[in-house]
């Protein structure tokens, strides 16, 4: 990939896998390098920012990844995944309102499940429970079959005092075969309901 990339330091795809071999041996710092050489011979290409600001999301760098993505809304301020992933760094990183803001510029481009559970899931952990509930029967409508969408929910009614509620959404849950984890604290959450 090094004699690739000396013939022609525009091909981007050389970059690519040398910096994944380079996180396959976990030196991580030699993957970064490679993401700042790719950038600084590619300047006019200024998307591929995003590749960096990725690398940096997965090696839960968020605090470098935050302005990379920054970076990238002054090319595509209205790109849905990059407000979520913004709003993931911030959330990442303990700034909620930040994230919350982004999340919902991402749902305001476009709808996403993903994003309106982040989203919710940060309501419920600020308990602001109404807030939750609607988020998560948002993510519900795009995806029905989400078993932590119908905890949160239940968890949300709970807190707020309608067992009725959260029995019902606990029950919806468990019959979604959710993952083992899930199953128990969606148990455990009907158990106290009753």
């Amino acid at each position: 990939y090094e004699k690739c990339i000396s013939l022609k330091s525009s091909y981007i795809e050389a970059y690519k896998e040398l910096a994944k071999l380079y996180r396959s041996i976990d030196n991580n710092t030699k993957a970064e390098e490679t993401f700042n050489r790719l950038i600084k011979n590619n300047s006019d290409n200024p998307r591929l920012i995003i590749l960096r600001a990725t690398f940096y999301k997965q090696t839960k760098e968020y605090a470098k990844a935050i302005p990379d993505y920054l970076q990238a809304l002054k090319i595509d301020a209205k790109e849905p995944k990059t407000l979520y992933n913004i709003g993931y760094c911030y959330e990442m990183e303990g700034e909620t309102d930040k994230a919350i803001d982004y999340y919902t510029k991402s749902i305001k481009q476009k709808e996403s499940e993903i994003a309106y559970w982040a989203r919710g899931y940060i309501y419920k952990k600020s308990g602001k429970l109404q807030l939750a509930i609607k988020d998560m029967e948002n993510n519900l409508r795009l995806d029905p079959n989400n078993a932590q969408a119908y905890l949160v929910m239940g968890n949300s009614y709970f807190d707020l005092g309608n067992k009725q509620n959260a029995v019902e959404c606990y029950t919806k849950g468990l019959k979604l075969n959710p993952k083992p984890n899930i199953k128990s604290l969606l148990e455990y959450g009907l158990e106290n309901a009753k």
